[in-house]
């Protein structure tokens, strides 16, 4: 783990633990979140990752804004990439692990077209199958912060060491995508060499939406956090 970043809100502490090199092509960040929640709802806004958590505390509540069902979140979690928020409702003891994946890094590691998670939360396993059963048995019986860590980023380790250097290339695109130059179509088709109908079908394949999509998201997701900094800069000054 390269660091871990403690933030506490709302009664839950959360721990953003950074992968070191080359774990951060596949994974974003790992999280650990617990505590008693002093809010009964968080909406949570778009973003263009797939996460993976595992449920230790009690059981929790949600609803994707653009599913009309709700979901229970027992003991795992699959939160594809989303195009609209989603809101969390904890119970009152609240302890969640998970990874974040890069906006490839799951595609990459799994081999499951995030297209078919998009906007879906899938429970119970049915998308990782008995090694994340495993793995979540294991979680539960760790004591300290520390190894939860290590269990996380040694799953991940295992399942990355195995994979060709493509995802290099990837991750350059997704910091394209991140950059503010306009439209990226033209610069995609140029940097992949495929036509703009065969580059917009990978994406699906790979992240879930389009490359217009990603990039839209990534710029509502860096507005907001400037309005975030500015209104905190706001409240230190008042």
């Amino acid at each position: 783990m390269k660091r871990v970043i403690s933030v506490t809100q709302g009664g839950v502490q959360y721990l953003i633990g950074e992968p070191t090199e080359p774990l951060n092509l596949w994974v974003d960040h790992f999280l650990i979140a617990k505590g008693r929640p002093q809010f009964t709802e968080r909406r949570v806004f778009p973003n263009n990752h797939v996460d993976i958590f595992f449920n230790l505390g009690d059981t929790n509540n949600g609803k994707l804004f653009r599913n009309p069902n709700s979901f229970e979140f027992k003991d795992c979690i699959v939160s594809g990439l989303r195009t609209s928020f989603m809101e969390i409702r904890p119970s009152s003891y609240f302890e969640v692990v998970g990874i974040r994946f890069t906006l490839f890094g799951f595609f990459d590691l799994f081999k499951i077209p995030a297209v078919e998670i998009t906007d879906q939360n899938y429970t119970q396993f049915d998308v990782l199958g008995k090694e994340a059963q495993i793995l979540y048995s294991k979680l539960m019986n760790c004591k300290s912060i520390p190894d939860k860590f290590n269990m996380l980023e040694e799953w991940m380790q295992a399942k990355a060491g195995s994979r060709p250097p493509d995802i290099k290339n990837w991750a350059r695109i997704e910091q394209m995508l991140r950059e503010p130059f306009g439209p990226v179509q033209t610069k995609l088709a140029q940097l992949m060499g495929y036509s703009h109908k065969h580059i917009v079908s990978l994406f699906r394949e790979r992240a879930g939406l389009t490359p217009k999509v990603v990039q839209k998201i990534y710029r509502m997701n860096s507005v907001i956090k400037c309005l975030s900094v500015k209104n905190d800069t706001a409240q230190l000054s008042v």
